[in-house]
């Protein structure tokens, strides 16, 4: 399969299907920025995720049909998947 071929495949779309996020803004509650004055102004924080924390979010928001075309990529290895991401599938 050539890259191009892997970009148009199902694979791809499903890795696609879910964000993967290092940073998400939070806004802060209505009751924080009434307490703080500086949090009224800015309205939230840049929350930062570390590498497999990330892996997790993205993979508990996938849906299941996702996950499984996932696995179903030639070669797909759990080992591997887990050693990259921390994902035990």
């Amino acid at each position: 399969m050539t890259l191009s071929e892997f970009w148009g495949s199902k694979y791809y779309s499903a890795l696609r299907s879910s964000l993967f996020l290092l940073t998400e803004w939070i806004e802060y509650s209505i009751e924080e920025k009434e307490n703080d004055k500086a949090k009224e102004l800015i309205g939230g924080y840049l929350k930062k995720y570390g590498y497999k924390d990330a892996c997790a979010k993205w993979w508990g928001q996938m849906a299941d049909k996702n996950k499984e075309i996932i696995m179903d990529i030639p070669n797909f290895d759990k080992k591997v998947f887990f050693e990259i991401t921390g994902i035990e599938v």
